[in-house]
């Protein structure tokens, strides 16, 4: 293809060239050969992920400052990143600069706690996170976080405490040399274990599971989840596996866990509504579910079981509320072309208005540790059908009763959905709401957190 066969590169201003090498370009992808590379990269490299020459990193900058899947990353940098101080390309760690990044962000505050998280996309973890972050920092606590990568949050956990970005190019050694024997340090899921580690030896803290024991062995995080000073789960099952899975002096807690803050009223949910009836006309019932949509959060058993409640009621309409990897893109684009009814909003901060226009939460994870969004749910008066998987919301049955079903096969699952929707009422919804209230306090939660791991209630 030549360069008079290319679209039109308008779009680009031309400042994206000081990265731009032709004869690296070429070099580095061969199927760019007989191309105008420069035409090539603006109107497809960009947006398919290719570095435009050794000076920016596509790659790196993508997985460590995008949304999930995103293209288009020098366009980003030069429009939003390089002003927020984003980096082109990693940074060559050192203990001495890192040490002196550490004690610059740990200089004038008090108390300091360090949160180490995966990163700062717009999921359940990260968000968490962030909550807990809130809390301790209301609490007298100065919260430093580190993140393995960054993401659209990043901004709201800047405006918590110092943010640092482990993939910029940061030495843990350095960095723990920073911290004193009081500071505490707290994990938040499996795949910070690593980090903390490194950080928590001798120190106070310890870190929050949200995967299934079975997750730690594929990942090898074993050894590492157990160096942790305390490890805690939300779910009595996920402990028990943790505690046969561990050494045997490992501190293995479990406590209960708390949801987010609501902040949605009667005219986000009359909104909602308006949008959802303008996408999907007078669609009922609403079947929802949630979750970044990949293989474990079952998003492919969620569209068979669509097509499954379909038969039986033919105008009920399909939500999934999260981002969806490039496998459920496929999945969706072949569930629209068949005809369903089927809303991708993507992730919602107002997912609890959504939750309100539900009539079913249809639980179709395989592997999960909660979810908590089946509670959030269910916080807003929505029922919950659960298809058979590995869940943490297993162990907590009799708190549940009323509130959710957990089904043995799938087409139990869609018998009882459809059974559940059809005998909705609003003094039912109420009810379940009322449940959920009663037990999933946050502050309760960070009580009992910190009471786990040993650290005062209010800074002292």
């Amino acid at each position: 293809m030549t360069s008079a066969e290319l679209p039109n590169t308008s779009a680009f201003s031309g400042a994206e060239q000081e990265f731009f090498d032709g004869d690296w370009y070429r070099a580095t992808y061969p199927d760019t050969a007989g191309t105008d590379p420069w035409g090539h990269f603006t109107t497809f490299g960009d947006s398919e992920g290719r570095s435009p020459g050794p000076g920016f990193d596509a790659s790196f900058y993508s997985s460590t400052y995008l949304r999930l899947e995103a293209g288009g990353a020098l366009r980003h940098f030069l429009d939003e990143g390089r002003d927020a101080g984003f980096l082109p390309v990693p940074r060559v760690p050192t203990a001495e600069a890192s040490r002196s990044v550490m004690e610059e962000a740990l200089s004038g505050l008090s108390h300091p706690v360090v949160l180490i998280g995966n990163d700062a996309q717009q999921a359940g973890a990260p968000l968490l996170l962030l909550e807990i972050a809130r809390h301790l920092r209301g609490r007298g606590y100065s919260p430093v976080i580190l993140l393995l990568r960054a993401g659209p949050l990043l901004s709201a956990f800047e405006a918590v405490g110092p943010t640092l970005i482990l993939a910029e190019g940061h030495d843990l050694t350095g960095l723990g040399q920073a911290l004193t024997p009081e500071t505490i340090v707290l994990g938040n899921t499996a795949l910070s274990a690593p980090v903390l580690a490194e950080l928590a030896a001798g120190r106070r803290g310890g870190i929050l599971i949200h995967e299934m024991p079975e997750f730690l062995v594929s990942e090898g995080l074993v050894e590492d989840v157990g160096r942790a000073p305390v490890v805690v789960a939300s779910f009595p099952n996920v402990a028990s596996g943790l505690v046969g899975l561990l050494h045997a002096e490992a501190r293995v807690a479990s406590i209960q866990p708390g949801l987010l803050h609501v902040a949605v009223g009667p005219q986000s949910t009359a909104r909602v509504r308006d949008t959802i009836r303008a996408t999907l006309g007078q669609a009922h019932p609403i079947f929802l579910g949630a979750g970044y949509a990949d293989s474990r959060k079952g998003f492919d058993r969620f569209i068979a079981m669509a097509h499954g409640i379909r038969e039986r009621e033919p105008e009920s309409g399909f939500i999934w509320l999260g981002e969806l990897s490039a496998w459920a893109r496929d999945i969706a684009e072949r569930a629209l072309g068949d005809g369903m009814r089927l809303m991708l909003p993507g992730f919602r901060a107002d997912a609890a208005a959504w939750y309100d226009n539900a009539d079913v939460y249809l639980l179709t994870s395989r592997q999960d540790p909660g979810p908590t969004t089946a509670v959030d749910a269910a916080r807003r008066g929505a029922p919950f059908v659960a298809a058979p998987g590995d869940l943490g919301l297993q162990s907590r049955r009799e708190m549940l009763e009323g509130v959710g079903t957990f089904c043995v096969t799938d087409d139990e699952a869609i018998e009882r959905a459809v059974e559940v929707a059809g005998s909705e009422t609003a003094a039912r919804r109420e009810h379940r709401a009322s449940i959920i209230e009663q037990y999933a306090s946050f502050p309760r939660y960070v009580d009992n957190l910190l009471d786990a791991l040993g650290v005062p209630q209010e800074a002292e």
